[in-house]
């Protein structure tokens, strides 16, 4: 059996917007133990802008994870077992954990060439900056090729997120309306009496 090393994942919003419950990924697929997912600042405000925004989905998720990052910090109400910091998502074959660094400073050699008021940039810095410091595997985990296409052109790593790994596509509170409005509309025109001139 060969010996896996340690992968560290500077994650994208996407991850807990767009995907299944981090207990239930398959993270082997990334071959590599143990795997430490990292939650840089950028990522946190985008979760905190949000949970602020109450319609769909996405507010839903954000609300959870602000939960989930609340938990890890104040150790209340906790899914998941906190060892050294960090949420223990998952034991083993291959250990997950997640840690929040709000302090992660991005690479300065690459602040010139990215857009600082970007999160994506800076997201992918900071992947940079780490990987600098780290003496694991470092990359950046995204679904987007925004985020993509600004790692391949600065020479930083990324893993891409599964197609399989995202939850099915739901509409949203109001896409609901919209076609429960739409419904009413066919019903009441249905209703009534229709002319033709001839």
């Amino acid at each position: 059996m060969t010996n896996l090393q340690k992968k560290t994942l500077v994650v994208d919003t996407n991850l807990f917007f767009e995907c299944k419950a981090l207990h239930d990924l398959p993270w082997s697929i990334l071959q590599a133990d143990p795997v430490e997912l990292v939650v840089s600042r950028p990522v946190q405000k985008e979760v905190d802008r949000h949970k602020k925004n109450s319609q769909g989905r996405t507010y839903r998720r954000a609300l959870a994870t602000a939960t989930l990052f609340r938990a890890l910090l104040t150790g209340e109400d906790c899914k998941y077992p906190i060892e050294d910091k960090r949420l223990v998502i998952r034991m083993d074959s291959p250990r997950v954990t997640l840690r929040l660094e709000p302090t992660a400073k991005p690479d300065l050699d690459m602040l010139d060439r990215i857009d600082p008021n970007v999160a994506d940039d800076l997201i992918v810095a900071i992947a940079s900056g780490l990987a600098n410091q780290d003496e694991s595997e470092v990359a950046l985990l995204t679904h987007d090729t925004g985020p993509m296409a600004t790692a391949e052109a600065l020479g930083v790593a990324f893993v891409a997120i599964p197609e399989s790994w995202l939850l099915e596509a739901q509409n949203d509170a109001k896409d609901l309306e919209i076609q429960k409005l739409k419904t009413e509309v066919s019903r009441l025109q249905s209703a009534e009496p229709r002319m033709t001139l001839s």
